[in-house]
C-alpha cells in the first residue's frame, strides 16, 4: 500500500529478489532476466530517494543499489551504471557504522572502482581505486582484509607502472608485497585444505614478479636477485604443499 511506512524496504526488497534471479540466470541471461534487472535498478533507485536520511537500513539500500548497478553494468557495458554504483558505494560507505558494515561498504566500493579501472584503463581511475585501498580513514577489519588489500594495492600500482611508465608506482607496488611477507605467522590466512599461508605465497609470487618488471624497467641487479630467490621459494612451497595435500 501507498502508505506503509517503508516504501523503501519493499522496493529494495522485490529488487534484490529479481537481482538474485537474474544473475543465477547467468551471465548471458534470456530476455526476462534483462527485464530483471532494469526493474531492479529503477526499483533500487526510488528506494534510495524515498528513504530518509534517518532510515535505519539505508547502507543497506546504498548497498543493494550499488550491486544492481554494478551487474546491470557489468552484462551491458554502460560506463554511466557503472559511475552511479560507484557514487552508490562511496554513499554506502561513508553512512556505515564501523566495523563490519563498513568493511562490506568498503568492499563494495572496491569492487566497482576496480571494475571502472579495468575498463577505462587510464592512471586516473586507477590512482581513484589505489586512494580507496590505502585509505587510513577506512581501516582493515582484520588481518585477512589487510592483506587482501595490500595485494590488490600491489596489482593496482603495477598496473598503473603499465599504463603511466612511472617506476615509482613498481615501489609502491614492491612496499604493498613485502608488507604481507614480513606480517607475523598468524596475521594471514591459513588454508584449510593445504594449511599453508595463502596470502604469504601470493605476495611471494606477486613480490617476485614486480622485482623482475622493476629490474627490466630500471637494471637494478639486486632485483633481479632477489625475485629469483623468491620464485624459486615459490616453487619450492608449491611443491611441499602438493606433496603434502597428496599424502
Amino acid at each position: 500500500p501507498a502508505d506503509y511506512p517503508d516504501q523503501p524496504g519493499l522496493r529494495s526488497n522485490l529488487g534484490s529478489a529479481l537481482t538474485l534471479r537474474a544473475v543465477l540466470a547467468g551471465p548471458a541471461p534470456p530476455q526476462p532476466a534483462g527485464r530483471d534487472l532494469a526493474e531492479v535498478v529503477d526499483l533500487h533507485r526510488e528506494a534510495v530517494r524515498l528513504a530518509p536520511a534517518t532510515h535505519p537500513y539505508t547502507v543497506r539500500l546504498h548497498g543493494n543499489f550499488c550491486r544492481a548497478l554494478h551487474e546491470q553494468a557489468a552484462r551491458t557495458g554502460d560506463r554511466a551504471l557503472l559511475d552511479e554504483a560507484v557514487t552508490a558505494a562511496r554513499q554506502a560507505s561513508e553512512r556505515a557504522r564501523p566495523g563490519e558494515e563498513a568493511s562490506a561498504a568498503r568492499v563494495l566500493l572496491v569492487m566497482c572502482l576496480a571494475q571502472r579501472a579495468k575498463d577505462a584503463a587510464d592512471p586516473a581511475s586507477l590512482r581513484e581505486l589505489i586512494d580507496a585501498l590505502e585509505d587510513p580513514a577506512s581501516p582493515p577489519a582484520d588481518a585477512d582484509e589487510a592483506a587482501e588489500r595490500r595485494l590488490s594495492a600491489a596489482d593496482a600500482w603495477t598496473e598503473h607502472f603499465w599504463v603511466s611508465g612511472d617506476p615509482a608506482s613498481l615501489t609502491r607496488a614492491v612496499e604493498h608485497a613485502r608488507a604481507v611477507l614480513s606480517s607475523p605467522g598468524d596475521a594471514v590466512h591459513q588454508d584449510t585444505v593445504y594449511g599453508d599461508t595463502v596470502y604469504r605465497d601470493t605476495a611471494r609470487f606477486t613480490l617476485s614478479t614486480v622485482l623482475r618488471y622493476r629490474f627490466e624497467y630500471v637494471g637494478d641487479p639486486a632485483d633481479l636477485a632477489e625475485a629469483t630467490e623468491l620464485a624459486r621459494a615459490a616453487l619450492a612451497t608449491a611443491a611441499t604443499d602438493d606433496a603434502g595435500h597428496r599424502a
